[in-house]
């Protein structure tokens, strides 16, 4: 099995789809190192802010979410120096959620801010919400909705 903090080079594999590790492992490849991508730490937080509203639009714009979910530290106020930005993404779509996680990692590749990115069907979402998925009800109850498709 993969160590849980990858090197840069093996993160950059995983986000141009060149990887292979098994499908555990590569749901622990999701965030991008630091060293590389996270050049934003001293900024403040309406900067920060405003590269999320960045990166939204860009997701909008190039892969026509049914919506997008702010999470984490920064949904819940209690964004530290390092905390990544966590995005559940609702897709229409015929592929596998890590399929379409590495379409939006190729869309935000070299944005400057690290993100975890989450992407399930309308139809994954609502199967798990029905099962009382703890972390989709969290989502859903707590998190911000950025986008929803009209």
């Amino acid at each position: 099995m993969l160590k849980e903090i990858l090197s840069c080079a093996e993160k950059e594999r995983w986000a141009t789809g060149h990887f292979n590790a098994s499908e555990l492992d590569q749901m622990r490849a999701i965030d991008y190192c630091e060293e590389k991508y996270y050049h934003i730490s001293m900024e403040s937080r309406q900067a920060i802010e405003q590269k999320i509203k960045e990166i939204v639009q860009k997701i909008v714009n190039e892969y026509q979410p049914e919506k997008i979910i702010l999470f984490g530290s920064w949904a819940w106020g209690t964004p530290q120096q390092d905390s990544d930005v966590d995005l559940f993404i609702v897709k229409k779509s015929g592929k596998g959620p890590l399929k379409m996680m590495q379409e939006v990692y190729r869309i935000l590749f070299g944005k400057g801010i690290p993100a975890d990115i989450i992407v399930y069907t309308p139809e994954q979402t609502e199967k798990r919400l029905k099962l009382g998925d703890p972390f989709l009800k969290k989502v859903f109850m707590s998190g911000k909705t950025l986008y929803a498709k009209k």
